[in-house]
């Protein structure tokens, strides 16, 4: 998990070993609790998800080696509910890869 102890800078990354896959395209869908979840576009705005996958736009991130950083917030969140899901996904031909971790604040 992460937890964001300041919660008005809301930055939050996550770095995955690839392992040797090459990803074609990456995503990131955030949600939080009794919410709709949201997709991440290419320009780092959130938008309803309708939860089809076809319908997740490539983010862009570029591996850096073997590791994969996503930039998955950098916004004010003092507003937000929390926890926050937060799944990350990647594209290896015609396979989806997908890990999930939670954003907690520190209180």
């Amino acid at each position: 998990p992460v937890v964001l102890a300041n919660v008005t800078l809301g930055v939050v990354n996550k770095t995955i070993a690839l392992g040797g896959d090459v990803p074609t395209a990456t995503h990131v869908v955030i949600q939080s609790s009794g919410s709709q979840p949201l997709l991440r576009d290419n320009a780092g705005l959130f938008q309803p998800w309708d939860r089809n996958l076809a319908s997740l736009p490539d983010n862009g991130f570029v591996p850096a080696g073997d590791n994969l950083q996503f930039q998955v917030l950098n916004q004010d969140l003092s507003a937000s509910n929390f926890p926050m899901k937060v799944t990350v996904y990647y594209r290896v031909g015609s396979v989806l890869k997908f890990g999930s971790f939670d954003v907690f604040r520190r209180n």
